[in-house]
């Protein structure tokens, strides 16, 4: 036991000296990446060997090369086959010809992440210790639970106001133009509504977007559990913060890439078809990312990421109601564009910005963070002071 002990002792204080930097007397570095302090409390716990061979980067691999694989595997072979046959990419934006089967199977895919990350676990014998799950200290954070709901919708509407004052002639109040199709779509099926009764569905469905989404938080848990409830926390294990952030965005914009390349988010017939698209893919995710990350650390749990990823999936395209023309799918006013994600990039630079002082000041980036080092000055007063400890701690939630 002494002997694990001491290795995984000498494995951290590599791991922080090949990042960079000095540590100080709690073993923190004040310069370069952050690495977890939990590889020293694993080796305390018997699992020394265990923890020195997967180190936060490896478990970040191997989450990845999973998630990947199994959702491109998919994809690639059994969504595209079915959304396509001999057609090749859908080429209307939405792809609203699809069957309901395809819809189905690419609603499933927002569970991958959640699989990958339990495989991962079970690969690595890391069991599911600090999984980002149970909330932090609620009468505290639940502030940011409402950022999460109303934030989320806000930030939406402000990409929409950027690009209808950008280009005014394409918004239409009266939303005729998204009247007239719904009024196509209903005439297609063998039914007659009148205009203003399609016109007062669409104002209700607008209304609904402020609690329906709850409903999308399901499908949205399953990529948050794998994105900011595990991949982050390795990642901050390894890089800075504002590296580990926008590594994770771009990982998350590339996972799309085959649904992407569908026409699922951005159409096909665009110029520079396919690369364009994924590109706008992974700068609206590094913008969606940095933002539910924030949500995370200051909750300590992923599920707030997942309600605002909920009510962002259900709100992203609200905007193109009110297009004269439908928009652009690639510029907006819908939140996927570059510029209708644009309040979210504005307050995701903000976070960015934020977190990167409080790292320069040696200070605690999550509330796990900031619960734990309180944990640690009680136990030490406590052991001072001949009280009994507090055996539980947030960090294995």
């Amino acid at each position: 036991m002494a002997a694990d002990v001491k290795r995984g002792e000498e494995f951290a204080a590599d791991e922080r000296k090949d990042a960079g930097g000095r540590m100080d007397e709690r073993g923190w570095k004040d310069e370069g990446p952050m690495v977890s302090e939990r590889i020293v409390e694993r080796v305390h716990s018997g699992k020394g060997e265990r923890s020195a061979k997967w180190t936060p980067g490896k478990r970040a691999a191997v989450f990845v090369g999973i998630t990947f694989g199994l959702t491109w595997a998919i994809e690639f072979g059994v969504i595209w086959p079915l959304a396509t046959g001999s057609a090749g990419p859908i080429s209307g934006y939405g792809m609203g010809g699809m069957s309901m089967l395809v819809y189905a199977l690419i609603s499933l895919m927002m569970f991958m992440p959640m699989v990958g990350m339990l495989l991962t676990r079970l690969i690595t014998r890391e069991g599911m210790r600090d999984a980002w799950f149970k909330p932090v200290k609620f009468r505290r954070t639940w502030k940011w639970w409402i950022v999460a709901w109303l934030g989320t919708i806000a930030l939406a509407a402000v990409g929409a106001v950027v690009y209808f004052l950008l280009f005014p002639g394409d918004f239409d109040s009266s939303m005729s133009a998204m009247v007239a199709t719904t009024m196509e779509t209903v005439q297609a099926q063998g039914l007659s509504l009148p205009e203003d009764q399609v016109r007062m569905a669409l104002y209700s469905q607008l209304i609904t977007m402020l609690f329906v989404p709850f409903i999308n938080i399901v499908p949205a848990f399953g990529e948050e559990w794998g994105w900011r409830g595990y991949l982050m926390p390795k990642l901050l294990g390894r890089f800075r913060v504002v590296p580990a952030l926008l590594i994770m965005g771009v990982i998350w914009g590339l996972w799309h890439m085959p649904l992407t390349m569908l026409g699922h988010n951005y159409g096909v017939g665009y110029a520079g078809y396919p690369f364009l698209g994924i590109a706008a893919m992974c700068w609206m995710c590094c913008s969606m990312g940095v933002f539910l990350a924030f949500l995370t650390l200051k909750t300590g749990t992923c599920i707030p990421a997942a309600l605002a990823h909920g009510f962002f999936n259900g709100c992203a395209a609200a905007g193109t109601l009110f297009s004269a023309t439908g928009g652009n799918a690639l510029v907006g006013p819908g939140a996927m564009g570059v510029l209708g994600v644009v309040g979210f990039t504005v307050v995701a630079v903000a976070m960015l910005v934020a977190l990167h002082r409080r790292e320069r000041a040696g200070l605690p980036l999550s509330v796990r963070e900031e619960c734990d080092a309180g944990d640690e000055s009680g136990g030490k007063a406590a052991r001072d002071n001949g009280l009994p400890q507090r055996p539980d701690s947030p960090s294995g939630a």
